[in-house]
């Protein structure tokens, strides 16, 4: 990886660490992190079941939510994870449905009213996390109860709204920080791979234009393979009409200045775009059903959003300053 896309992850890095010796959102035995990634103590890792890599007010409702739907956490103590800047940002709105309403309209346009994506389960509540479905569409479960977070496809988040013109939509969230990948690789799970998804990935049954000439194996290196099940996931749910759902759409928020992400490295889809954003729009039969928002741009629409809102200015604070948003 060339030193500039490597960049960014660098200054991410150096971010977070001045952030955790300086906020008094941490503790000192926070500060002091030393828990081990990859077999080793890491300065960028809390200790093993700490919280506080949560901003403190949500570290009740967020850590009781995965507990009761079971689902896995990738990195919870990894200050670079971008599970965790998801949960950060957006759980302050999940109670708040008119200033979620106003954070989401620039993104998917005019909201009537925000609805419950679980409305049975957990009524009040507005965004979920580590959303899978409500059914196995993608062939995924192997016998056994698919669990979210892990092991299936599934998104960072998922909000359900009524448009101004009555319809049900839902949007499926994925959240990327830091995240760079590797160049195509041979893969012995590519054969189960094809045989679980190569009747949902084409036009008409999946999101893909059928006139692409490229074979569906060259899709299963990331994050292209990610965006593709999502995509799928998200078709499926809309030919069910899952929730009520007329369409479903799904949104990639991502860093702008994280070149390492944007670097295309499957030759076929070159010949569409030339990062991974703009050739993954133009291989989808429906591109309005693909959003890109940069990170940046969604802080924007936040602080647009709770602009005459009290009692946000320690979540601005804690968001814009911990991953460099805007001035401290």
């Amino acid at each position: 990886m060339s030193r500039a896309m490597d960049a960014y992850r660098i200054s991410q890095l150096n971010q977070q660490l001045s952030f955790l010796a300086n906020s008094e959102t941490f503790s000192m035995s926070g500060r002091a992190a030393g828990g081990v990634y990859r077999r080793k103590p890491r300065e960028f890792v809390l200790p093993p079941g700490s919280l506080e890599n949560l901003f403190p007010t949500i570290r009740v409702t967020v850590p009781d939510y995965f507990r009761r739907n079971k689902i896995s956490w990738h990195s919870p103590t990894h200050l670079l994870s971008s599970q965790v800047f998801c949960v950060n940002f957006l759980e302050p709105f999940a109670f708040e449905p008119d200033a979620l309403r106003r954070l989401f309209e620039p993104i998917v346009g005019p909201i009537d009213e925000m609805l419950e994506p679980e409305p049975t389960s957990h009524p009040g509540r507005f965004v979920a996390y580590e959303f899978i479905g409500g059914s196995d569409y993608l062939n995924e479960a192997r016998g056994t109860e698919r669990a979210r977070g892990a092991n299936c496809t599934s998104v960072d988040a998922a909000i359900r709204f009524r448009t101004q013109t009555g319809a049900i939509e839902v949007a499926l969230i994925e959240w990327k920080y830091t995240e760079s990948y590797k160049a195509p690789a041979a893969d012995p799970r590519n054969e189960e791979r094809k045989r679980r998804y190569q009747n949902l990935a084409f036009h008409p049954d999946g999101p893909l234009r059928p006139d692409l000439g490229i074979e569906l194996v060259e899709f299963f290196t990331e994050p292209i393979y990610q965006l593709l099940r999502q995509q799928m996931l998200a078709m499926q749910m809309e030919k069910a009409h899952e929730l009520g759902a007329t369409r479903v759409r799904t949104i990639l928020v991502v860093p702008g200045a994280n070149l390492a992400f944007k670097c295309l490295k499957i030759g076929p889809l070159r010949a569409f775009g030339e990062d991974v954003t703009s050739a993954w729009h133009a291989v989808l039969q429906n591109r309005d059903h693909f959003i890109l928002c940069l990170t940046e741009d969604f802080f924007v629409h936040a602080r647009a959003a709770i602009v005459d809102e009290p009692g946000w200015d320690a979540w601005r604070r804690y968001v814009g300053g911990r991953y460099d948003l805007e001035p401290a």
